[in-house]
């Protein structure tokens, strides 16, 4: 998850204000850490449906991996809720397809943008004029 403040350099930019530059830069905590991973060799594995796997890695550490049966059903987002806290409590990384909403909209539907790539869009389209702008 990549979570991105940017504080406004003018508007509410005042003492007081927790959008402001200053505020924003006093209440900066690192939340987590980048670090650099080397090339190495892929690792692979297989192993059965419902079936938990150690898998080692190659600093020598262990991940522990459970993949889901074929039963399971990604439609039901209580029981990959629970699945979830069910692995954390196990230590254990599900695979498998855990969880699909099948009634979510894409985003470019609900933002109702074009199908044509901007830079291919002329002036005309991308600046149409203030009368357009203004109605309502």
């Amino acid at each position: 998850m990549i979570n991105v403040l940017s504080p406004c350099v003018t508007f509410n930019n005042n003492v007081g204000s927790t959008k402001s530059y200053d505020y924003v830069r006093e209440h900066v905590e690192a939340t987590g850490t980048l670090d650099y991973v080397p090339p190495m060799t892929e690792i692979t594995t297989t192993y059965t449906d419902d079936e938990t796997k150690m898998v080692e890695m190659h600093d020598g550490s262990w991940l522990r991996l459970h993949k889901l049966s074929q039963t399971w059903n990604p439609d039901d987002k209580i029981s990959a809720i629970n699945a979830l806290q069910h692995s954390h409590v196990k230590n254990e990384i599900l695979t498998g397809l855990l969880y699909m909403n099948n009634e979510s909209k894409e985003l470019h539907s609900l933002l109702n943008t074009t199908d044509i790539p901007l830079n291919k869009l002329n002036e005309s389209v991308l600046c149409p004029g203030v009368e357009i702008l203004e109605k309502d």
